[in-house]
C-alpha cells in the first residue's frame, strides 16, 4: 500500500471531489481541525465518523481504512445523481425503476 494511510486517502478523496476541509467537516459535523489532523495522521476517526467519511466520500470504511485497494468511485461503475442535471437524474432512476420490476 506504498506509504498510504486513512490519512493520505482522506485527502486524496477530498481533494478528487474538489472539497475544502470546512466543506468536509461540515458535512460530518465536526470541526475543520479535526479533518486536519486526520489527514494529517494525529487523529483517529471515531466509527461514527468513520462511516459518514465513507458516506461523503461514497466508499467503503475498508477503503479508509487501507484494508483494501478497492475504491468503488474509482474502480467501479459510479454514479451520482447529484452530479446529474435533473433530466438525466430522472431517466437514470426511470432506468432503475424499470429494470427492477422485471
Amino acid at each position: 500500500m506504498s506509504g498510504e494511510s486513512f490519512g493520505s486517502r482522506v485527502k486524496d478523496l477530498r481533494r478528487r471531489r474538489h472539497l475544502s476541509q470546512q466543506q468536509v467537516a461540515d458535512a460530518v459535523g465536526v470541526s475543520v481541525t479535526l479533518i486536519s489532523a486526520y489527514e494529517n495522521g494525529n487523529r483517529s476517526p471515531s466509527i461514527g465518523n468513520l462511516i459518514l467519511l465513507a458516506d461523503l466520500f461514497c466508499t467503503s470504511t475498508d477503503y479508509l481504512l487501507c484494508r483494501t485497494e478497492f475504491d468503488p468511485k474509482k474502480d467501479d461503475l459510479y454514479i451520482s445523481l447529484k452530479d446529474l442535471s435533473s433530466t438525466q437524474a430522472r431517466i437514470i432512476q426511470d432506468m432503475v425503476l424499470e429494470y427492477s420490476t422485471r
